[in-house]
Order: C-alpha cells, then structure tokens, then sequence
C-alpha cells in the first residue's frame, strides 16, 4: 500500500549513494541499453508519455497511450539530427566535390563536406600542359606552351567548374568533350594560338567566354 511522507527523502549521514533506481520508478525517465531492453520494461512500471533513452540508438522514445508503443521523441526538430548515426533528411545535392545523399549520416556528411572545401582552397594556382592531356577538376589556371598542335580533353561528369586558360605556344588548341554527359559531346573548339580566355561548364554545358 501507498506509504505517506512529508518531507523530501535523502541518504543517512550524507551518503553518498542513489536513492532509487530509474528501474524501481513507475513512468517517468529510463535509460536502457538496448532496444530490447526498453521492450522489456515490466507493464507495472509503464505509464503514457514516460521517456527512455536507448544507448544504442542514442535516441529519445516516448510510450505511447497503448502501454506498447514507442515513438522517437518530437521536440520540433526530430533530436535523431543530433545523433552522429542518424540519416540526413531533405538535404540538396551539392555541386562538386563528393556529393552528400540523403542516407548519409552527420559524420559522413561532414566527412564529405571536409572534402569539398579542401579541393576548393587547395587549387594550383598555374599547370602546364603540352601536347595531349586532360583537364582536372582541381585545376584552375592552365597555360599551355606546345610547339604543335595539341588536344585538351574536357573533364567528364563536370558541372560548374571554371578555367582561366592561356595558350602561349606556336600550337593549336583543340578542346574535345570526354564523357557522354557533355552537351558539346559531338563537337570540338578549336583554339587559335596566343588565345586567352575562360572555359566555363554550367549544367553541363561548356562555354568560351
């Protein structure tokens, strides 16, 4: 029977010891360690709405009205965001680099993300090319210095990516698509000599400007 008391309960002698198990309490708060564990609270110590925090999940569930049910707790954002294995949602797909997908967890997403800025600051500054060679999506500047005349194959699976490109030989440049994916793929830009200009690809396609 219920046993009635009048003031807060605390350790003999200030001790320091627990007082009482989250276990031992009826509703409330519960940490488990799994899943199963969580299952497996006995039906006496279950009550609507009392939380437990599963480890291995590293998520918040809730009892629902039915003594049964668990549902991931809703605090206006779903606290799985916070949760280095939780799964992107409603995420956009990046513009270079490696791209983020909506299953990727926060870790692989910040991963990816490390990736994409790093390519972005660590461009060379200058490369050369002579005779055949294919463009990088990490370069960004390009003087080609041939004494005859030379091919530049077009990155393949490109988009939104720039070169300022600069040809300084007595060669001529011929700039030919490589990968099917490139609108111009049918067709080549020839280059004359001592020409400077910008070789910019947006939503797959190439312009000279």
């Amino acid at each position: 029977m219920p046993i009635e008391i009048i003031s807060e309960l605390v350790a003999k002698n200030s001790g320091q010891f627990a007082l009482l198990d989250d276990s031992a309490i009826r509703g409330g708060f519960r940490v488990c360690a799994t899943l199963t564990d969580r299952d497996n609270i006995s039906s006496d110590k279950r009550k609507e709405g009392m939380l437990a925090f599963v480890i291995s999940t590293g998520l918040i569930y809730e009892l629902q009205s039915d003594l049964v049910g668990w549902s991931p707790l809703d605090i206006g954002t779903d606290i799985s965001g916070l949760v280095l294995s939780a799964v992107l949602v409603g995420y956009t797909l990046g513009s270079d680099g490696t791209d983020l997908i909506s299953t990727d967890t926060i870790l692989q997403a910040f991963q990816k993300l490390q990736v994409q800025i790093h390519n972005k600051l660590n461009k060379p500054i200058v490369t050369y090319l002579t005779g055949t060679s294919v463009l990088d999506e990490s370069i960004s500047i390009v003087i080609i210095n041939s004494p005859i005349n030379c091919t530049i194959f077009l990155p393949a699976n490109a988009n939104n990516i720039s070169y300022r490109i600069r040809n300084v030989g007595p060669g001529r440049v011929t700039l030919q698509p490589n990968g099917s994916d490139t609108v111009e793929r049918s067709s080549s830009f020839i280059v004359l000599t001592t020409n400077a200009f910008d070789l910019v690809c947006y939503s797959n396609n190439w312009y000279i400007l």
